[in-house]
């Protein structure tokens, strides 16, 4: 029988007012139930102003139980307004103390993960990066996951919670991703993942989660505006058409990965355009597929893993690339990975779950990440 280890998160606003939206959003998170994770909020109102004559082996109670309780922690999640296009002056001074003594403080490697807030319609967005600066300079470990930052946040917490779904989700993701950073050495199997498709809905979602499992990722994107992003998650960006069959076979070969991860796919922006555009969609599944598999080939056979999808398609040419998807990686001792319909943030769906079969989009790429393990075969992921 395996026994989950409860991970304790340590939650701190950057906002001291008894009605912050930001301790709301702290607050909803604390009280959520996780596997395995705990958030002990820490309140940093009575930490005094920083005096480099305290600083020292006997530094104020409020300072000494801040660092403790950060020593102690599994990982750190901050949740902050932005004042003045910046760090709010109480959570500054809070990282100021926790900073010291420089290059041996409690922060020193360990995990982090920044939320951000604003009334305004960017989210904070400013203070987020001067947030992650200050943690690049105390040698903290910022998680590597799409920013949160929540704009019009008086529209999204109701009654001292943070009610809005779409926020929520992408708050959650990164708990969750903040929780398997915390695991630290436990992920020393790490492999070299080459994701195709990595820009792409479900893409962007991998990738922080595979770099949080300890595997080095190879983001393809065939748009160079798209490379910043795919670097920003966490992945290697790999700029290259999957259509073009040499330049794939040696992009492959010079990343060496142990898996290949197929999640192309070439749909419209607009739902409505789906069955008038499947010609392209179908494209992708079959030639770019077979050249994914090709690629393989030449560069040691690494175990591909592919996506398909649950539900039954009308007979046309995306159900034939389907079929024809799902035999080739079949015949490679790959792994089928057929996903319900997508709903949540970025989907199709964001406003309400489609029809069954279906799965939250964070959900399908958790549950993508345990299937790395798969034997050869067909894994259903649905809700």
């Amino acid at each position: 029988m395996s026994t989950i280890t409860t991970r304790k998160l340590l939650g701190i606003a950057g906002s001291l007012r008894s009605d912050s939206y930001n301790r709301a959003i702290l607050r909803t998170l604390a009280e959520k139930s996780w596997e395995g994770v705990e958030i002990e909020i820490f309140d940093i109102s009575s930490i005094p102003l920083y005096n480099s004559d305290q600083d020292g082996g006997h530094p104020p109670d409020p300072v000494q139980k801040l660092k403790s309780s950060i020593a102690a922690c599994a990982g750190l999640l901050v949740v902050s307004p932005e004042y003045n296009y910046g760090i709010p002056g109480v959570l500054k001074n809070a990282l100021d103390w926790a900073s010291r003594p420089a290059y041996k403080s409690p922060l020193v490697g360990k995990p982090v993960g920044i939320i951000t807030s604003s009334m305004a319609t960017t989210g904070g967005a400013r203070a987020q990066t001067a947030i992650r600066d200050c943690f690049y300079g105390c040698l903290a470990e910022v998680v590597p996951y799409v920013e949160v930052a929540i704009p019009t946040v008086h529209d999204k917490v109701q009654c001292g919670r943070l009610t809005d779904e779409k926020s929520l989700a992408l708050a959650s993701g990164l708990v969750k991703a903040l929780a398997l950073a915390s695991r630290g050495a436990a992920h020393n199997d790490g492999m070299r993942v080459f994701l195709a498709g990595a820009s792409g809905v479900i893409g962007q979602r991998l990738i922080p989660r595979l770099v949080q499992a300890g595997h080095v990722v190879g983001g393809l994107t065939r748009s160079p505006s798209k490379t910043e992003l795919v670097s920003h998650l966490g992945a290697e960006p790999i700029l290259c058409d999957v259509f073009d069959r040499e330049a794939l076979i040696q992009a492959v070969r010079e990343f060496e990965p142990d898996v290949v991860l197929d999640e192309l796919t070439d749909l419209p922006d607009d739902a409505a355009r789906i069955s008038e555009l499947a010609g392209l969609n179908a494209r992708i599944r079959t030639e770019g597929t077979q050249n994914l598999i090709e690629a393989a080939r030449r560069s040691g056979s690494p175990k591909i893993l592919a996506q398909s999808v649950a539900w039954q398609l009308p007979d046309g040419p995306d159900a034939r690339a389907v079929a024809e998807l799902e035999r080739s990686v079949l015949a490679e001792s790959g792994v089928v990975l057929r996903y319900g319909q997508f709903y949540g943030p970025g989907t199709y769906n964001e406003q309400q779950p489609p029809k069954e079969p279906r799965v939250q989009i964070d959900r399908a790429a958790e549950r993508t990440v345990e299937a790395l393990g798969e034997p050869t075969g067909v894994v259903v992921i649905v809700d």
